[in-house]
């Protein structure tokens, strides 16, 4: 576990429901089946439910859970589990975030509201499950959390999210997307940086010396590649991360917009 986050009351590495919502993140209805399982209500183990293809993972977490007495761990299908399958009392749903693109949303809030949902993926993964991420409860991090499964389980039964301590620094998010960006190939770099310039497809197209279309596409797979939702956001990207993406290129002039100053 981290240290303690700033502007967090819980307990150290984790960050609230509030604050989630407070900075941004998908806020929901607490599940009808949350309850406070440090308190002296019920003891009966927590039903666990595990939904991902990759064996990997699902071993790393059964390891920490499989041979604990305060839970049940189950297997179950993505979509026969999210609309209901399964144990008749289901405490937490673990679901692969690599599954999230092929569910319904009605299948997901479905089962947000019978259990809590923890979106599963490594650290590596954190860039390309944020549009997941938004809509869980919290997560488990294979890679860095497995041996604390039901720690951090729990903790996302009472409204926090637990965090790895080197994701708590800083922005995770940006790290990894600067980190995606230094290894883009040279037509995406070139697309990127005159995106910074404020530069329609069109100018691109020209300077580039490739088709409109080709441009397009290859803004679209930049986007993607990135997790950017539109251009405007990559050019601000690129202007906030110039230094670091061209340190060698000259501060930008008004010469080299080519009759265009602002993004569009």
């Amino acid at each position: 576990m981290q240290s303690p986050r700033q502007g967090t009351n819980g307990p150290p590495g984790l960050a609230s429901s509030e604050e989630r919502a407070s900075s941004g993140r998908g806020a929901r209805t607490e599940p009808a089946r949350r309850r406070d399982w440090f308190g002296e209500g019920e003891q009966r183990p927590l039903e666990i439910v595990l939904v991902t293809l990759r064996e990997g993972l699902a071993q790393q977490v059964a390891m920490s859970l499989r041979h604990d007495p305060r839970c049940r761990l189950s297997r179950g299908d993505p979509v026969r589990t999210l609309q209901g399958a399964g144990p008749d009392e289901v405490d937490a749903v673990i679901l692969d975030h690599v599954l999230y693109n092929e569910i319904y949303l009605n299948d997901l809030n479905r089962a947000a509201r019978r259990a809590v949902v923890l979106a599963l993926l490594e650290r590596a993964e954190l860039l390309s499950a944020s549009e997941f991420l938004v809509r869980a409860d919290g997560f488990l991090f294979a890679d860095g959390q497995a041996d604390h499964a039901f720690d951090v389980i729990a903790c996302a039964m009472v409204g926090y999210c637990a965090m790895p301590g080197e994701l708590g620094v800083g922005n995770p998010f940006s790290s990894q997307r600067l980190q995606r960006a230094r290894a883009l190939g040279t037509l995406d770099m070139q697309i990127l940086r005159m995106l910074g310039r404020g530069w329609s497809n069109r100018e691109i197209a020209l300077a580039v010396g490739i088709s409109e279309a080709r441009v397009k596409a290859a803004l679209r797979a930049l986007l993607h590649k990135l997790s950017l939702a539109n251009r405007t956001e990559a050019a601000v990207f690129y202007v906030y991360n110039r230094g670091i993406l061209d340190p060698d290129l000259p501060a930008a002039s008004g010469s080299e917009n080519q009759g265009s100053s602002e993004v569009r």
